[in-house]
């Protein structure tokens, strides 16, 4: 793993076994960038182009939420009993 990768985990679909799914988490975006311009992104990358079949390939980004909750959500008022 990269300096910044938290966690690294590959899964297979169990319907459709030659679709396989990566999945990182990074401490910051500027390590996930940094990964993205290594030499061995760029080796994982120059395998894909050797497939038959070009695949299909999607980024999705997540951010993780503050601790503290939701910006701008105020919790919700207790109601007293009168």
């Amino acid at each position: 793993m990269q300096p910044g990768c938290r966690t690294c985990n590959l899964y297979q679909d169990v319907e459709n076994p030659e679709a396989i799914t990566l999945v990182e988490e990074w401490d910051s975006q500027a390590e996930l960038d940094a990964r993205l311009r290594s030499e061995e992104h760029r080796a994982v990358l120059a395998a894909i182009e050797l497939e038959q079949e070009f695949p299909v390939l999607y980024f999705d980004t997540v951010t993780r939420r503050p601790s503290s909750g939701v910006p701008g959500h105020r919790h919700p008022r207790r109601h007293r009993n009168a």
